[in-house]
């Protein structure tokens, strides 16, 4: 006699059909929840499912993460609750089946969040320290030096506010002339590193979820852990701190809103697209992603009202 196991994978096979984006979820035949085919009492694992299922996960995480990348890295449960149930029936489709998500999937996903800020953090880390040349020397100069350095970078007030997202040339410029935001290189690199550098990050695979345009998002969760890493030498030397959603998630909103800003400025130049046009069409994010930014704000006018100049301040309360 047929286990229950038996009879499910004969479902799943004979409700399997070729690929197709147009599948209508509706005409897709009706199969049972995904269940584990190795039964354990720690967290559920990929490879506790058999292989259609193990396909429909890979994908349904794939897809959760670029959601995180380019709508926010900090979802409330509400969002993470219609996030999971929209990657995982694409997923489904996909695969040409028909899977009831579980709760231990649904907690899968929704991990994924922690895993991302994680990844993003330890890559982070190494950037900061090579393009902002912090030295993890003991001396008390070498110490000093890096800490009036953060202090420089990290400014909250006034004309120098978040000076970190300004190449070095400009962080040495009058504020009034400073003008290329988010344009340091230790931005593009964290993103290259996690999005678009390799053939199979998610940027390359899912190239078509990231639009035409970098999505603001995506800059500004880079920002905000480069933000987060120099806070960790704020007393000259690297101290591991915990990075924690509430605070962070305020930081990222805050870049966010700058980002909203500077292109609601610049609307009439299109000088964010400027931003992000080679991005995609290379399959990567070059190091020098923000090169051609507010290029055609430098060449405007002098005549033209200063009032068109994007400036740092943010839009969160």
């Amino acid at each position: 006699m047929a286990s229950d196991d038996d009879i499910q994978e004969l479902a799943v096979n004979s409700s399997k059909r070729p690929r197709s984006p147009s599948t209508d979820d509706e005409k897709l035949p009706p199969t049972p929840k995904a269940v584990k085919i190795i039964d354990h009492s720690g967290r559920a694992r990929q490879q506790d499912y058999d292989a259609v299922v193990k396909h429909i996960i890979k994908t349904a995480i794939d897809l959760y993460e670029v959601k995180l990348l380019t709508v926010s890295a900090f979802p409330l449960q509400s969002m993470e609750a219609d996030w999971v149930t929209e990657v995982w029936t694409e997923a489904c489709q996909h695969e040409g089946v028909k899977y009831r998500i579980t709760p231990d999937l649904y907690k899968m996903l929704t991990r994924r969040g922690t895993h991302l800020r994680s990844e993003l953090k330890i890559k982070a880390r190494k950037t900061v320290a090579m393009y902002y040349k912090l030295k993890p020397g003991q001396s008390t100069s070498a110490k000093e030096k890096n800490k009036r350095l953060i202090v420089k970078l990290l400014q909250e007030t006034g004309p120098d506010r978040n000076l970190f997202i300004y190449p070095v040339k400009e962080q040495a410029r009058e504020p009034a002339t400073r003008q290329h935001i988010y344009r340091h290189p230790a931005i593009g690199n964290i993103i290259n590193e996690y999005v678009f550098g390799d053939r199979n990050l998610l940027g390359v695979l899912y190239t078509e979820y990231f639009g035409d345009q970098l999505p603001k998002p995506t800059i500004a969760l880079a920002a905000t852990f480069i933000e987060f890493c120099l806070k960790e030498w704020a007393e000259g030397h690297f101290d591991d701190a915990t990075f924690t959603v509430s605070k962070n998630s305020t930081i990222f909103a805050s870049h966010l809103a700058d980002l909203d800003k500077f292109q609601r400025l610049t609307m009439q130049f299109d000088l964010y697209r400027d931003i992000t046009d080679s991005a995609h069409t290379a399959g990567r994010m070059p190091d020098k992603v923000f090169e051609d930014m507010l290029k055609a704000y430098e060449e405007r006018e002098t005549t033209e009202s200063e009032s068109e100049v994007p400036d740092k301040s943010s839009d969160i309360e």
